[in-house]
């Protein structure tokens, strides 16, 4: 699957001549999360925030999760409006859901406030 999409991604960027953007998207307190309520509660949070960025991206975008807790989103949009949008979309869709998003394991929760991108 890596290597498909890396011939993709290639053939976006490269091939056509167009322009990238790229978000860097870090989860903060992943250590902390793990040491306090078991990877299980971490694993949790990481497949929620994937999800969220799945619910963001158009199928053409490509997605990757980088490192423990770090995430990496690519797109092939050229235009600088068009960045902006999606900027903007991003940002938003982050702001406003990244705050409320609790899991749930057994009967504990946890909140996840700290995140950059």
């Amino acid at each position: 699957m890596y290597e498909s999409t890396r011939k993709k991604l290639y053939y976006q960027l490269i091939e056509k001549d167009q322009q990238a953007l790229i978000y860097f998207i870090d989860m903060d307190f992943m250590k902390k999360t793990n040491d306090l309520y078991g990877h299980d509660m971490g694993d949790s949070a990481i497949k929620e925030i994937a999800s969220i960025i799945l619910k963001v991206i158009s199928k053409e975008d490509i997605s990757i999760r980088y490192g423990g807790d770090e995430f990496v989103i690519i797109t092939n949009y050229s235009s600088k409006d068009l960045s902006t949008k999606i900027t903007d979309e991003v940002f938003s869709f982050l702001n406003t859901h990244i705050p409320q998003v609790i899991i749930k394991i057994r009967n504990d929760s946890l909140n996840f406030f700290g995140f950059y991108v």
